[in-house]
C-alpha cells in the first residue's frame, strides 16, 4: 500500500513524553521582579519610548477623525500598531546592554 509508512519487520517506536512545566505564582513574581528591575535601571528610556508611542497614536486618531479623513483613520491606526514590535526591539536592546 502506498499509505503504509511503517517499515516491515520493525517494532513501532514508543511515543516520547515531553515534559510540561506548570507556571506557578512564584514564576510570575520572578518575571515581574525582573521587569521592575529593568524599569528602574532604564527608567528614562522606557518612559520616553512609551510616551512617544502614546503621543503618536493619539495624534493619529485626532488627525484622522475629522470628516474628510475618516477613510484614512483605520490604516493610520493600524500603522501605529505596527510600531509596537519596533518599540519592543528597542527594549530588547536595552535589556541586552544591561546584561552584557
Amino acid at each position: 500500500m502506498a499509505t503504509n509508512t511503517i517499515a516491515r519487520g520493525k517494532a513501532p517506536r514508543k511515543p516520547v513524553q515531553i515534559p510540561v512545566r506548570n507556571i506557578t505564582d512564584e514564576d510570575l513574581r520572578f518575571a515581574l521582579r525582573q521587569g521592575f528591575d529593568d524599569f528602574k535601571t532604564f527608567r528614562g528610556d522606557v518612559v520616553f519610548a512609551g510616551l512617544i508611542y502614546t503621543v503618536i497614536g493619539l495624534a493619529a486618531v485626532v488627525m484622522t477623525t475629522s470628516m474628510p479623513l475618516i477613510p484614512i483613520c483605520l490604516p493610520c491606526i493600524a500603522r501605529v500598531g505596527l510600531l509596537g514590535p519596533v518599540d519592543a526591539v528597542g527594549f530588547c536592546g536595552l535589556d541586552d546592554q544591561r546584561e552584557g
